[in-house]
């Protein structure tokens, strides 16, 4: 399984964002970048 970042996974990615807790997954997401 490769990591790569194509349109489907994006837009999974923002509906998961915005149907749960946004705060938890944005602040989750930093942590991993940062």
């Amino acid at each position: 399984m490769t990591y790569v970042v194509d349109t489907h996974t994006l837009v999974w990615f923002l509906e998961a964002v915005l149907t749960q807790d946004a705060k938890i997954v944005a602040s989750g997401l930093i942590e991993t970048v940062w």
